[in-house]
């Protein structure tokens, strides 16, 4: 097959991938809420063809070759409410990962030996200012 029918045909199946309807999916109720998925789509293809020479065995060479791939990943939802009221909901990567710092936050610290929100007993560092070597002070982490 050449290298121009290959191509078309590799075109042909990725364009019925991405239509519109793959990028804003169909509406689904849910109760008197309607829910739109949004997707990213991305698509890639490549193409190649070479011709040889007849060789001295008599043998010409000729070849061709396609490929291509498309990923469909969800991105957010838009939610329509019954009075009419639409809103964007984003699922994205970055909150995922922020949410995951912030979760871990306390237990960081804690092998830091701090505590989030309790006070504290340690030795104080200023003896100057107390008779008693052993002064505890509190503090607040």
């Amino acid at each position: 097959m050449p290298v121009d029918d290959l191509i078309k045909t590799v075109m042909t199946e990725l364009k019925a991938i991405c239509r519109t309807e793959t990028v804003v999916g169909q509406p689904v109720k849910a109760g008197e809420t309607v829910i739109i998925p949004v997707s990213k789509v991305s698509v890639g293809f490549g193409a190649g063809g070479g011709d040889g020479k007849e060789g001295e065995s008599g043998n010409s060479g000729s070849g061709s070759g396609t490929g291509g791939g498309a990923s469909i990943d969800p991105v957010a939802f838009i939610v329509v409410t019954p009075e009419g009221k639409a809103q964007l909901l984003p699922l994205t990567q970055k909150e995922v990962t922020i949410s995951k710092i912030i979760d871990l936050i306390p237990d960081v610290l804690s092998k830091f030996g701090f505590e989030c929100g309790t006070k504290k007993e340690t030795k104080s560092e200023n003896l100057e200012s107390s008779d008693d070597e052993d002064s505890v002070k509190e503090e607040t982490v």
